[in-house]
């Protein structure tokens, strides 16, 4: 976001007094040759993460569900629990498998515990048949030693494993650096999995629900998970591919802490059905979170401040709104800690349904952000409702591409962000809805916005399209319905002698005339038409061709007076017509845009003979009011 933005209004004054005097150029840019050809920077994160190193493996252990005939039976009771096994040791409600294979447990423990010691290659799977388990100063369920475990969850059974809340000492855990203790009701110093087809449910009033200092593998069954801390944590992986998994939490519903090793510390979701309410993150993870396929649905519902928003390097940038301590440098609103999804170093979506209502960022990584899949789909909103907050759709440090799938950001500040590289869609269909700006590349002069495929509709109160770079549009239908305010603007470049370039597409822009930007030609190759004119909301608005063909059509989202058209149809020599009112004989198109049909009626608002590369109304150049934001030396506006 520019931070001058507190200037708009001195700058919509001096453009104007500076367009009586000259003829204003429609665009921002150098003096490159007209209509030169340009290349978009490449982008990282093109790649989706979820395959290779970090993909995970479902073992012959992890996937059998089969109670194995050779069982060895423990039967729980206060009374006296009991087993025949030589492999099991009875101490009073402490119950300790000694060696690997396959236990049926049953039963239930008013304050007991069972424990998983043996040797670290051995195997163990606990087959729980309706179990119930409290303990007051240990997990419940334990494991100090085993090379992996398995809970078992029989066919038509439920379970169920609940703590205390002051607290359990055990001297093999030193995880997270608290040196001694084990702070989870089901706790595993080796890989965990859980599977079957009965149900289990988990509190926890200590810390956390199911932790594992290795990897934790959700593979089937019914698991209802409620935790002070996190519902459930694995250090190097956790992988959730079936089952229905609900998680409550004060903490984060699902997390992963490894942050050395590259080819862990991930959270992987491939299927099954997830559903998450926490007031911190509702998945975290130190490397990657990776979603491939289920449903996951994540609502957050902290409100906690970012400490690092606490000071303004520029504390009369950014929209008009409060200041002081809390408060995001130049928005004047909140950060606010809790996200949706939040990733160290990138987020992957490339499969599955993902719907997340945040109070924070929807999704935020620190590093890349991958959107593809035809089947993909996701459904964001970054909303508080208790604090002003600065929440994002998507925010990634660096680059954020979407190839494919469906993306509607439902509501958020900003919809889509590169805090420091480009935010580039090449295919799917994406849906802005922001209170600022829809889509912000809002690093420095090398940040960009990259349209080259799919379908893509803003909504904005702020700038529709804001880089601090480059525009380059060069394929699928943008429609950008922009600002009413005259701050702002629907299409926005940087000041850094940066340009709009088109080149292939079709681009419908509109919004205030203020801050209004033109692509430029001396970087575009297709032809633009642009033009100010008054237009209400919910009137058809066409532009045809002279055999009365529609080039482009649209229906205002909101009030605007200024327009930009930008299409493969406009062509040299041509006279096209732009026509407010009336009614298109075309159906409805899933692209934000009609390319095709014919308009009855209406009224014609602008006549374009086709010269060059960018045309106002009447000919070459703009019509009356020209273009105050393309004055030259770039106009002032929001870093």
């Amino acid at each position: 976001m520019k931070t001058s933005k507190i200037r708009a209004l001195t700058a919509v004054l001096l453009a104007a007094s500076v367009f009586l005097l000259t003829s204003c150029n429609s665009s921002k840019g150098g003096t490159a040759t007209s209509g030169q050809t340009v290349s978009a920077p490449a982008v990282t994160g093109t790649d989706p993460i979820g395959s290779g190193e970090i993909d995970i493996k479902y073992t012959d252990f992890d996937k059998d569900t089969e109670v194995s005939t050779d069982a060895e039976e423990i039967k729980l009771s206060d009374s006296g629990s009991s087993s025949v096994s030589d492999n099991v040791k009875i101490d009073g409600n402490v119950i300790t498998v000694t060696v690997g294979g396959s236990y049926i447990i049953s039963g239930s423990l008013s304050d007991g515990r069972i424990v998983v010691n043996c040797g670290e290659n051995e195997k163990v799977r606990l087959c729980l048949a309706g179990v119930s388990i409290s303990c007051s100063d240990n997990p419940p369920i334990e494991v100090l030693s085993a090379d992996k475990v398995m809970l078992l969850l029989v066919d038509g059974t439920s379970n169920y494993v609940k703590d205390a809340d002051e607290g359990y000492v055990d001297s093999d855990d030193d995880s997270d650096g608290q040196s001694g203790r084990a702070n989870a009701a089901i706790f595993s110093a080796s890989a965990l999995t859980v599977n079957g087809s009965g149900s289990l449910t988990v509190e926890s009033s200590y810390n956390d629900g199911i932790k594992t200092k290795k990897t934790l593998k959700i593979i089937g069954g019914e698991i209802t998970v409620k935790a002070v801390g996190n519902a459930l944590k694995g250090k190097n992986a956790v992988a959730v591919s079936g089952g229905t998994v609900t998680l409550t939490s004060d903490g984060n519903g699902i997390r992963s802490t490894e942050a050395d090793d590259s080819t862990k510390g991930y959270v992987m979701i491939s299927g099954g059905s997830v559903n998450i309410t926490t007031a911190k993150h509702g998945i975290s993870s130190e490397q990657y979170v990776i979603i491939s396929g289920g449903t996951v649905d994540i609502t957050t519902t902290g409100t906690e401040v970012s400490t690092d928003s606490s000071s303004s390097s520029d504390a009369f940038g950014g929209r008009p709104g409060g200041f002081g301590p809390g408060f995001d440098g130049g928005s004047g609103l909140s950060k606010i800690k809790s996200k949706g999804i939040k990733a160290g170093k990138a987020v992957s979506v490339i499969g599955g349904k993902l719907t997340v209502n945040s109070t924070g960022h929807a999704i935020s990584s620190d590093g890349t952000v991958n959107i593809s899949g035809d089947e993909t789909y996701l459904e964001l909103h970054a909303e508080s409702t208790a604090v002003r907050a600065n929440s994002k759709g998507i925010k990634a440090e660096g680059d954020l591409v979407i190839s494919g799938g469906t993306v509607i950001v439902g509501y958020s500040y900003e919809g889509l962000e590169s805090k420091s590289g480009a935010v580039a869609i090449s295919g799917g269909s994406v849906k802005i809805t922001a209170s600022d700006d829809g889509i912000n590349a809002s690093g420095n002069s090398t940040g960009s916005i990259q349209i080259s495929g799919g379908s893509l509709f803003v909504n904005a109160s702020g700038d529709g399209l804001d880089s601090n770079g480059n525009i380059y549009i060069s394929g699928g239908v943008t429609c950008v319905a922009g600002p009413t305010s005259s701050g702002d603007g629907a299409l926005d470049c940087g000041d850094n002698n940066n340009y709009i370039s088109v080149t292939g597409g079709v681009l419908v822009a509109y919004g205030s005339v203020g801050m209004a930007e033109y692509p430029s030609a001396d970087y575009s190759t297709q032809c633009s038409i642009g033009t100010n004119l008054t237009v209400s909301q919910g009137t058809l608005v066409s532009l045809c061709d002279s055999d009365g063909k529609v080039v482009a059509a649209f229906v205002a989202e909101k009030n605007f007076q200024n327009v930009v058209i930008s299409t493969s149809e406009i062509t040299v020599g041509q006279t096209y017509t732009l026509s407010t009112g009336g009614s298109i004989d075309k159906g409805d198109t899933s692209d934000p845009v009609y390319t095709s049909g014919s308009v009855s009626g209406g009224t014609t608002a602008a006549t374009f003979k086709i010269e060059s590369v960018v045309t106002g109304s009447g000919g070459s150049g703009f019509g009356p009011g020209g273009n105050p934001g393309g004055n030259p030396g770039g106009r002032p506006g929001r870093h």
